[in-house]
């Protein structure tokens, strides 16, 4: 897919049709986003320190990972929106281009409504069910995840279904 996409930007870009401005917007936001949910999981990382190593050679070497993980993440959403947009454009001509989505006259479109009611209603309900299932648990006196014997670190290696798993045939429901 990675291949096709930059074929796709090499052809596209012989027409001059290929948006760089916006793709590198994109690829910037990702950057952004993405140093700050690695940097956000650092103290978990610390978890794995080895003793053996000295502590700033652990934390230059998660630091640069770090910024080699933002970095993929930003010139996979660059070339991905740089390939991708030349073809929603030309595919979707009655559609609304992404870029144009969020200007003043693309805020005002009954797309952009129906989308900003469902992403807070989906918020809503997810905000919902972490504080209904997972912190008081789903009846008095039960375990809630964040009670759980299992502490940092391991419960969030954990998939859901693995916790409701152990829940179900611990006696839990």
């Amino acid at each position: 897919m990675f291949a096709g996409m930059i074929v796709i930007i090499v052809m596209r870009t012989r027409h001059q049709d290929v948006r760089w401005r916006r793709a590198a917007v994109v690829g910037a936001i990702g950057i952004v986003l993405t140093l700050c949910a690695q940097l956000n999981s650092l103290p978990l990382a610390e978890f794995g320190y080895p003793t053996t190593d000295s502590y700033p050679s652990f934390l230059s070497r998660q630091l640069f990972k770090t910024v080699l993980a933002a970095l993929g993440a930003g010139a996979f959403l660059f070339v991905v929106m740089a390939g991708s947009e030349p073809l929603y454009r030309e595919t979707f001509r009655d559609q609304i281009s992404l870029g144009n989505l969020f200007r003043p006259q693309g805020l005002r479109t009954k797309r952009f409504f129906k989308g900003a009611i469902l992403g807070i209603t989906l918020t809503a309900v997810f905000i919902a069910y972490q504080d209904r299932f997972l912190h008081r648990g789903v009846a008095p006196g039960r375990l809630g995840a964040d009670r759980s014997p299992i502490r940092r670190g391991a419960q969030h290696a954990l998939p859901l279904g693995l916790c409701a798993h152990r829940r179900v045939f611990s006696g839990g429901v």
